[in-house]
């Protein structure tokens, strides 16, 4: 799950966003593995000159929950 997801489920049972915040501090390398994982499995080619795929790969990613950022 995403940073985004996790941090939604744990406001949803009433943990404090400060503490959200603090526990997901580290997580930053573990969700771009997630993110690398997901690449993979969708058969993303880095370096790919189509500008559609790059899309629709970004946007599924932003349905998984992960940021633009990464």
């Amino acid at each position: 799950k995403s940073r985004k997801q996790i941090a939604c489920q744990l406001a949803q049972k009433g943990v404090s966003r400060e503490n959200i915040e603090e526990a997901l501090e580290c997580c930053q390398e573990e969700e771009e593995q997630q993110v690398m994982y997901w690449l993979r499995k969708k058969g993303y080619k880095q370096g790919r000159e189509d500008d559609r795929e790059y899309e629709k790969t970004a946007a599924f990613l932003y349905r998984k929950g992960f940021s633009g950022e990464i």
